[in-house]
C-alpha cells in the first residue's frame, strides 16, 4: 500500500511553549567525553498549541551549569543562598514550567536553541497574562466540539533566594529577582483572594 507520511521536525517551534519533562536520561558523549543529562519533554506552544517533544541536553559540565540551573529553577526547584540546587534526576520526570524556543544563526547554519524562564520573569509573566483557552471547532464527525488542551499554569513560586553572594553583579540580579518574585506572590494571591470571593 502506498503511504504519504508527514515528519515533524525534530525541535520545538518558534515561540513560547509550556514544557513537562518525561524522560531523563545519563549519557556521555563519545566524541567530547563528558556525561550530560538528555530530557525527553513534552511542550506545548502557547501561540499555536501544537503540541510535540523535543529532546534538551545538559553537559554536566562546571562551564555548562548554568544550562542546567535554568531548567532546574524554570522546572521549580529554587536556588539556594549558595547559588546550588538541591534536586535528584529521579524526581524530574513530571515537573513542568516554560521556555522560548529561539532561532539563531551561525554562519549558514540555523539551530534553535531553548530559553527556560524562572518563575518571576517579565516574559513568563506577560505568556500567562495573555494566555487563553483556545475555542474549540466543531468536529465534522459527530458535530460535538473536542476537548481544548489545558491552559498551562504557571510553575510554584519560589521563595526569595538570599542575597548574601560575593559579586556585586550578582547581588543586582538577585535583588532584582527577589522583587519580581515578591510582587508576582502578591499578585498571585491578590488573584485568589479575588477568586474566591
Amino acid at each position: 500500500m502506498r503511504r504519504i507520511t508527514k515528519v515533524a521536525p525534530k525541535n520545538l517551534s518558534i515561540g513560547p511553549h509550556h514544557f513537562q519533562v518525561i524522560e531523563v536520561a545519563a549519557e556521555t558523549d563519545p566524541k567530547k567525553g563528558y556525561d550530560y543529562l538528555k530530557i525527553k519533554i513534552g511542550a506545548i506552544n502557547m501561540d499555536t498549541r501544537e503540541k510535540r517533544l523535543a529532546f534538551d541536553r545538559f553537559p554536566l559540565t562546571e562551564e555548562m551549569s548554568w544550562k542546567l540551573g535554568a531548567f532546574l529553577v524554570a522546572s521549580g526547584y529554587p536556588l539556594k543562598e549558595d547559588n546550588s540546587i538541591d534536586w535528584d534526576d529521579s524526581e524530574l520526570v513530571g515537573k513542568s514550567g516554560y521556555l522560548i524556543a529561539i532561532e539563531n544563526t551561525v554562519g549558514d547554519k540555523k539551530f534553535i536553541n531553548y530559553r527556560y524562564l524562572p518563575p518571576g520573569d517579565p516574559q513568563l509573566d506577560e505568556l500567562i497574562e495573555d494566555a487563553e483557552p483556545v475555542s474549540p471547532a466543531p468536529s465534522s464527525t459527530n458535530g460535538s466540539a473536542p476537548t481544548p488542551p489545558p491552559v498551562p499554569t504557571p510553575a510554584p513560586i519560589p521563595a526569595p533566594v538570599p542575597v548574601a553572594v560575593a559579586k556585586p553583579e550578582i547581588q543586582s540580579t538577585l535583588s532584582s529577582l527577589n522583587a519580581r518574585l515578591a510582587a508576582r506572590k502578591k499578585a498571585t494571591q491578590e488573584a485568589a483572594a479575588r477568586a474566591s470571593v
